[in-house]
């Protein structure tokens, strides 16, 4: 294998290793929940938790899934196993029970979208003057 091969697998599995730990941060954000840099001066209302909480669970499984086609496509050297949030999507599809898992992903990523929308509306932003 050329030195650049070897250059190549290695940075795909280290885009894949980070991808994971974003799925990572992402499932922590998930199990612990605390989006209190929402801003406001209460705690987020408990649906706005719940669906913090299901988007961003979602959002971890869909970043594993990627990190670890990445990671597979590398050590394969089979570029078209590698893909992003449609193939990770396709991937999790074509598993027994797929469909269902497929369906709560989407309800997970609409969770997200929601969620985001709450955020965008009630997020404070403190800006600094550089002077």
């Amino acid at each position: 294998m050329a030195d650049g091969a070897a250059g190549g697998v290695a940075l795909l599995i280290a885009v894949g290793i980070g991808l994971f730990g974003v799925a990572l941060a992402q499932g922590l954000k998930a199990y612990k929940a605390e989006f209190d840099d929402l801003g406001g001066d209460v705690p987020a209302p408990d649906y706005v938790q719940w669906l913090g909480r299901a988007g961003y669970a979602a959002r971890a499984v869909v970043f594993a899934i990627t990190g670890w086609l990445i990671i597979s496509a590398a050590l394969t050297h089979d570029g078209s196993r590698a893909g992003g949030l449609g193939e990770a999507l396709d991937r999790l599809g074509s598993q027994p029970g797929g469909a269902l898992l497929l369906a709560l992903m989407g309800i997970g990523l609409g969770l997200f979208g929601a969620f985001s929308l709450v955020e965008a509306r009630y997020r404070v932003l403190t800006v600094r003057s550089p002077f």
